[in-house]
Formats: C-alpha cells, structure tokens, sequence
C-alpha cells in the first residue's frame, strides 16, 4: 500500500467512526469498503449534476449558464465536505506520523495532499472532461467547448483554493477575521450568480446582456470572453496552487494569553455563549449563518420562492451544527446532563437564525408561512441533532462525507418542513396545526433519547 492510500483510508476511518470525536469507535469498520462507497457515490452524484447541467444548457440554448450549476454544485459540496477531510488531515497530525517512517519531508507532504484529494479526485475529473464534450456535441462550436472548459476548471480549483485555506485554519478553531466572512461570502456568490444568470437569460429571451461578460464570461462565446476566461481561471488555478503549498509547508504555530473573566452561570447559557462564540470561527457554520443573507437576496427577485429557499438553507446548515463539538464529545459524556445542554444550546441558536430570516421575510409579505412552519424547522433541526448524536454516540460516526449519505440527511431533516409548507397553501391553519404536532412530537423522542445520556 503507497503512504497516500494509507492517509486516505485514515480519513475515510476518522469520518466514518466517532474517532474524529473523541470517542473510541464501537464497531469494526470496514476501510476498504467505505472507501469503495465514496468514490462511487462521489461519481453517481457528480454525474447526475453533469445529466442536469447538460439539460439546462440545452434549455437555456448555453451551456456556460448550464453548467454553472455544475460548478455550483461541486464548490458547495467540495467546501462543505473537504473543510473537515483537510481539517482531520491537520488536527491528527499526519505529517508526524508519516515522516516517523521511512520517508522524507517531500513524501509525506505529497501522501498527505494526495489522500485528502483522493476524496474529490474521480468526480472532479469527470466535472472536467465530460463537460466540454457534451457542449461541443449540443452546439458544434470549439470555442463554446473552451469556455465551459475553463469555467470547470474555474470551479474546481477556486473550490480547492478554499478548502485547503480555511481548512488550514479551522486546525486550532481559530480563524482570522477574512476566513471567518470568507465563508458568507462564498455562500452568497454561489447562490446569487447562477440564479441571477438565469433570471436574466429568461427575461432577454435566452440572451444574456453583454454587460455581464466582465462578471461572469464563461457565459459568452465571443473575441472578449476568452481573455477574461483565461484570465480569471489562471488567476484562481494560481491560488489554489499556493494554497495547497501553504497548507503543506511546515508552520511553526503560536498561541497568545489572554485576559478572561470567570463567571457563573447555568450549563445551557455557557453551552449557548460557547457555541455561539464557535459558530463565529468555524467555516462549516458559514451555510446556516448565511442564510438570512441569502434569503434577503433571494426575495428581491422571487418573493414566493424566498420561504422555500429560507428552509432549504437552514435544513443544509442544520446537518453540520454537530461540528461545533468537534472533539468534545467525550468530555460531555463524563458531565450529568451535558449532552442534553448541548442539544437545546443549539437549538436555541439555529431557532435565532430562521427567526431573523422569517424578520426579514415581514418586508416582503412572507412572514406568515415563514412563522407557520417555524415549529416544523425546529421539529427538522431536532431530527438532524438527533440521527447526528446518535450516529457518533454509537461509534458510527457521521458518513457525511458520502455525498448520497449526505442527501438523505437532508431529506430526513427537509421533509417536515416541506410538508408543513406545502399545508400552508390548502389552509394555513392546517400547516400550522402540523407544525405544532410535529414539533412535540419530535421533542417528545428526543427527551427520551436523550435522558440516557
């Protein structure tokens, strides 16, 4: 076995045990079937994405908006998932271990960056090479085929440039300032641009205006695109590769003492101060955080689809609140009643979250269904705690790194909400009703479930 295969399986056995959190795992895993199940799930998902891109480009009559989405779809998914692959990779130390090997520094650097990109290798090549095929066979055009080349390449290595940087800097849970918004940031471009393209595309009859060639000219087939394609991919290619050598050099890392206060207060308060002033460093939080954004974002253009939008967003950011314990679960298992502070710590923040979203939809007419199924979200965001709690609890670990796995999380955590929403069209009341049923119903389970912690 080469020393990447060996760091790559690692990762697979951190995220697919409770390791990564402090607890030894309960089961026997098996490595190399769940390292089989990523890379094939990892091709079924990002060749379902290429099918759909294909189909919009076809319908939009341009494939560079087409496969927009497909660039969409690999920087949420590579920055969501690859944050915590690089974060593992750094927080156990890899290099240490390797270079108490029979190998030099050169060698241990290229098995660490070699086995977290093993996680993303085959479906970023096929993001690759299939889309600029499928755009010359639906418009015969070489210099149409250049351009969704390069804005996939585009993706790909402004994905990379990301995920090696922040997850560099999530080692310790200290971030600066710029990684702490770079996140938001990234969030709301990904879901502004391609549904701003689209709207626009529609409304000039499937032409885009030539003002956008600066901003996005992957999108245009002419003499000025192409140096702004070449431009803007060489740029973004140039930092993913000094992003990647920032994260393998060696860092010398220091730490400064602070004035603190002691204070006293009761256990749910200091989980909810603590996770709060953690949601703020951790990058994996930047999708529920940005939600307000995107929400306010999405209701200029589309008011009705705002509240469908809001649920989707908060529904994803749910799925990843676990993280904010990262390592501390074994210490909450030694504290009576920690685990359940924990639980309603975050609770109470993610219910803050879509209570400032719902705020934001009063201006625009939406508050209503947005408060209607305000009691489902939570209802949702139990689920997600819940299954999450358990599967580490138990030893499982949390399989998210399996982009299938990771779908159906999120259709456990969606479905309640969507119903209670698609209630608040026949009768309100009905989707409110619901809402409140489910609601105690779900909080009902999970104090059962969690008083034997």
């Amino acid at each position: 076995m080469k020393p990447y295969q060996a760091v790559y399986k690692e990762l697979v056995y951190l995220m697919y045990s409770s390791r990564l959190y402090g607890i030894q795992s309960q089961r026997n895993i098996n490595i190399r079937n769940n390292a089989t199940t990523i890379k094939i799930s990892n091709t079924i998902s990002y060749m379902f994405m290429i099918l759909l891109s294909a189909f919009l480009s076809y319908f939009f009559k341009n494939p560079g908006i087409g496969f927009s989405y497909l660039a969409f779809a690999i920087f949420v998914y590579v920055i969501s998932i690859g944050i915590n692959v690089v974060y593992n990779a750094s927080n156990y130390d890899l290099r240490t271990l390797l270079l108490s090997l029979p190998l030099d520094e050169k060698e241990a650097t290229y098995a660490i960056t070699r086995g977290i990109m093993d996680f993303f290798l085959l479906g970023l090549a096929i993001s690759v090479i299939f889309p600029p095929i499928i755009s010359f066979l639906l418009t015969h055009n070489v210099i149409v085929a250049l351009q969704v080349l390069l804005e996939m390449i585009f993706g790909v290595a402004g994905a990379i440039a990301i995920m090696f940087y922040l997850g560099r800097k999530t080692k310790l849970g200290i971030v600066s300032s710029f990684a702490r918004i770079l996140p938001f940031v990234v969030y709301l471009l990904l879901f502004s641009i391609p549904g701003l393209f689209t709207g626009n595309v529609i409304s000039h009859r499937l032409v885009l205006p030539i003002a956008y060639l600066p901003v996005f000219p992957f999108a245009f087939s002419n003499i000025l695109s192409i140096p702004f394609s070449f431009i803007y991919t060489g740029i973004v290619v140039f930092l993913g590769f000094k992003s990647v050598m920032g994260f393998t050099a060696p860092r010398i890392e220091s730490s400064k003492i602070e004035p603190y206060k002691i204070g006293i207060r009761g256990p749910v308060f200091s989980f909810i101060s603590k996770d709060f002033k953690t949601i703020t460093r951790v990058p994996q939080a930047g999708f529920l955080l940005s939600a307000p954004f995107i929400t306010l974002m999405i209701a200029f253009f589309d008011r009705p689809a705002a509240v469908s939008y809001d649920i989707f967003l908060f529904s994803a950011g749910t799925v990843s609140l676990v993280v904010l314990e990262m390592r501390g679960f074994s210490l909450l298992l030694q504290i009576p009643g920690a685990v359940r502070d924990s639980f309603i710590s975050k609770i109470v923040l993610s219910s803050a979250v879509y209570l400032i979203t719902a705020f934001i939809l009063l201006f625009f007419g939406q508050f209503l269904p947005a408060i209607a199924v305000f009691p489902a979200v939570v209802a949702g965001t139990e689920i997600s705690l819940i299954i999450s709690y358990r599967s580490i609890l138990s030893g499982r670990g949390l399989r998210l790194t399996n982009p299938i796995s990771y779908f159906i999380r999120l259709i456990e955590v969606i479905i309640i909400p969507l119903i209670a929403y698609a209630l608040y069209f026949y009768y309100p009341i009905y989707s409110l009703v619901f809402s409140i049923i489910s609601l105690a119903s779900v909080t009902y389970i999970s104090a059962k479930m969690l008083s034997k912690y």
